[in-house]
Protein backbone atom coordinates (compact mmCIF):
# COMPACT_ATOMS: atom_id res chain seq x y z
CA UNK A 1 0.00 0.00 0.00
CA UNK A 2 1.27 3.47 -0.82
CA UNK A 3 2.82 5.23 2.21
CA UNK A 4 0.35 8.09 1.65
CA UNK A 5 -2.50 5.65 2.34
CA UNK A 6 -1.06 4.21 5.55
CA UNK A 7 -2.57 5.75 8.66
CA UNK A 8 -2.96 3.01 11.24
CA UNK A 9 -0.46 0.58 9.73
CA UNK A 10 -3.17 -2.11 9.76
CA UNK A 11 -3.70 -2.69 6.06
CA UNK A 12 -7.31 -3.87 6.13
CA UNK A 13 -8.37 -0.85 8.17
CA UNK A 14 -6.32 1.57 6.07
CA UNK A 15 -7.76 0.04 2.90
CA UNK A 16 -11.32 0.33 4.20
CA UNK A 17 -10.83 3.96 5.18
CA UNK A 18 -9.31 4.76 1.80
CA UNK A 19 -12.29 3.21 0.00
CA UNK A 20 -14.69 5.11 2.26
CA UNK A 21 -12.96 8.39 1.36
CA UNK A 22 -13.27 7.45 -2.31
CA UNK A 23 -17.04 7.03 -1.96
CA UNK A 24 -17.29 3.23 -2.06
CA UNK A 25 -20.38 1.68 -0.46
CA UNK A 26 -20.08 1.16 3.29
CA UNK A 27 -20.62 -2.60 2.89
CA UNK A 28 -17.60 -2.92 0.58
CA UNK A 29 -15.50 -0.89 3.03
CA UNK A 30 -16.61 -3.14 5.89
CA UNK A 31 -15.77 -6.27 3.90
CA UNK A 32 -12.27 -4.90 3.32
CA UNK A 33 -11.87 -3.88 6.96
CA UNK A 34 -12.69 -7.36 8.24
CA UNK A 35 -11.39 -9.50 5.37
CA UNK A 36 -9.70 -12.81 6.12
CA UNK A 37 -10.29 -12.66 9.85
CA UNK A 38 -8.51 -9.34 10.32
CA UNK A 39 -9.74 -9.15 13.89
CA UNK A 40 -7.46 -12.06 14.82
CA UNK A 41 -4.47 -9.94 13.81
CA UNK A 42 -5.56 -6.74 15.54
CA UNK A 43 -3.41 -6.79 18.65
CA UNK A 44 -3.71 -3.09 19.43
CA UNK A 45 -6.83 -2.03 21.35
CA UNK A 46 -7.15 1.14 19.24
CA UNK A 47 -7.19 -0.93 16.03
CA UNK A 48 -9.84 -3.21 17.53
CA UNK A 49 -12.01 -0.17 18.35
CA UNK A 50 -11.53 1.29 14.89
CA UNK A 51 -12.35 -2.02 13.19
CA UNK A 52 -15.55 -2.12 15.23
CA UNK A 53 -16.73 1.05 13.46
CA UNK A 54 -17.25 -1.19 10.41
CA UNK A 55 -19.99 -3.80 10.64
CA UNK A 56 -18.63 -7.33 10.47
CA UNK A 57 -20.56 -9.50 8.06
CA UNK A 58 -20.72 -13.29 8.26
CA UNK A 59 -21.81 -14.59 4.86
CA UNK A 60 -20.85 -16.55 1.78
CA UNK A 61 -19.38 -13.29 0.45
CA UNK A 62 -17.00 -12.95 3.40
CA UNK A 63 -16.02 -16.60 2.97
CA UNK A 64 -15.35 -16.12 -0.75
CA UNK A 65 -13.29 -13.00 -0.08
CA UNK A 66 -11.19 -14.71 2.61
CA UNK A 67 -10.72 -17.81 0.46
CA UNK A 68 -9.60 -15.74 -2.53
CA UNK A 69 -7.24 -13.69 -0.35
CA UNK A 70 -5.75 -16.72 1.36
CA UNK A 71 -5.13 -18.84 -1.74
CA UNK A 72 -3.11 -16.29 -3.69
CA UNK A 73 0.43 -15.25 -2.80
CA UNK A 74 1.74 -11.70 -2.57
CA UNK A 75 2.86 -11.75 -6.22
CA UNK A 76 -0.34 -13.34 -7.54
CA UNK A 77 0.66 -17.00 -7.60
CA UNK A 78 -1.95 -19.62 -6.69
CA UNK A 79 -1.27 -21.24 -3.31
CA UNK A 80 -3.01 -23.67 -1.01
CA UNK A 81 -4.26 -22.28 2.26
CA UNK A 82 -1.35 -23.88 4.13
CA UNK A 83 1.22 -22.59 1.61
CA UNK A 84 -0.20 -19.09 2.07
CA UNK A 85 -0.20 -19.52 5.83
CA UNK A 86 3.46 -20.59 5.81
CA UNK A 87 4.34 -17.75 3.44
CA UNK A 88 2.71 -15.18 5.73
CA UNK A 89 4.47 -16.57 8.81
CA UNK A 90 7.78 -16.26 6.97
CA UNK A 91 7.01 -12.76 5.66
CA UNK A 92 5.71 -11.28 8.93
CA UNK A 93 7.98 -13.21 11.28
CA UNK A 94 7.59 -14.11 14.94
CA UNK A 95 5.93 -10.86 16.00
CA UNK A 96 2.64 -11.89 14.39
CA UNK A 97 3.02 -15.67 14.44
CA UNK A 98 0.73 -16.31 17.42
CA UNK A 99 -2.09 -14.17 15.98
CA UNK A 100 -1.74 -15.88 12.60
CA UNK A 101 -1.85 -19.30 14.25
CA UNK A 102 -4.97 -18.26 16.20
CA UNK A 103 -6.60 -17.26 12.92
CA UNK A 104 -5.80 -20.55 11.15
CA UNK A 105 -8.85 -22.55 12.40
CA UNK A 106 -11.13 -19.75 11.19
CA UNK A 107 -9.50 -19.86 7.74
CA UNK A 108 -9.72 -23.66 7.63
CA UNK A 109 -13.46 -23.43 8.36
CA UNK A 110 -13.80 -20.82 5.61
CA UNK A 111 -11.99 -23.12 3.19
CA UNK A 112 -14.29 -26.03 4.09
CA UNK A 113 -17.44 -23.92 3.63
CA UNK A 114 -16.26 -22.62 0.24
CA UNK A 115 -15.36 -26.15 -0.89
CA UNK A 116 -18.80 -27.41 0.18
CA UNK A 117 -20.53 -24.59 -1.71
CA UNK A 118 -18.49 -25.33 -4.82
CA UNK A 119 -19.36 -29.04 -4.60
CA UNK A 120 -23.07 -28.18 -4.28
CA UNK A 121 -22.87 -25.88 -7.30
CA UNK A 122 -21.17 -28.53 -9.42
CA UNK A 123 -23.89 -31.06 -8.53
CA UNK A 124 -26.76 -28.83 -9.60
Amino acid sequence: MSPALVHSGFHSLDGARYLLRQGWPVRICALVAHHSGAGFLAADAQIVRELATFEQEDSSVTDALAYADQTVGPTGERLTLMERFDESLHRYGPTEADARRARLPYLQHVEARVAARLRLRSCS
